[in-house]
């Protein structure tokens, strides 16, 4: 028991950060990597993860890594992964913001000739979203009806107009920024 009480004041101290010890490491259950557009996998290797028993290894590594590693476990554990995502969703449904950055590049050239069909389709596509539909995520059905969307594009070559009508009623708000000049380009800098 003083052997303990005394390792105890000493780990306490610091004074035992660089000795090693062996620590239980809970491995990640990567299942198989899988590339990009994977969502339903992702989710299914997800749920495999938590029926399945967590695999631990034996590790040799100093306190005070040793400390940061069990520290993380135990977070881990603490944490409700199914009410985190809950309530994620709950707030991206109530106050999320929707960046869609070039939306410039889905809009039709003016002096084309005939309809750009695939920046027409991917425009139709964002519609729905826009407007207000449930979206489904990894983390479950997102409604969109409050969500906030802001589009925002250089229109060097398109312009606004080019976008299909409805999608331009969406965004009702128009603001144009002019080029930086000198003197705004030195307060940015200095």
């Amino acid at each position: 028991e003083d052997r303990r009480r005394d390792t105890r004041e000493r780990l306490r101290r610091g004074e035992l950060e660089d000795v090693e010890i062996e620590v239980d490491v809970e491995e990640s259950g990567a299942l198989g990597q899988m590339g990009p557009g994977a969502e339903g996998q992702m989710q299914m290797q997800e749920m495999l993860e938590r029926m399945m028993p967590k695999r631990t290894r034996r590790k040799r590594m100093a306190i005070r890594e040793a400390r940061r590693v069990v520290r993380e476990q135990e977070a881990d554990r603490l944490i409700d992964q199914d009410k985190v995502a809950e309530e994620a969703v709950r707030r991206a449904e109530s106050s999320g913001i929707v960046f869609l950055d070039e939306i410039d590049k889905v809009a039709g050239r003016s002096a084309s000739a005939g309809p750009d069909v695939s920046r027409e389709g991917v425009q139709r596509d964002l519609l729905p979203i826009v407007e207000g539909t449930t979206v489904n995520t990894r983390y479950g059905p997102v409604k969109t009806d409050h969500v906030l969307f802001i589009a925002a594009g250089a229109f060097h070559v398109a312009s606004p107009q080019d976008l299909i009508p409805e999608l331009q009623g969406r965004f009702p708000i128009r603001v144009e920024l002019r080029s930086l000049g000198v003197e705004e380009l030195r307060r940015i800098l200095v």
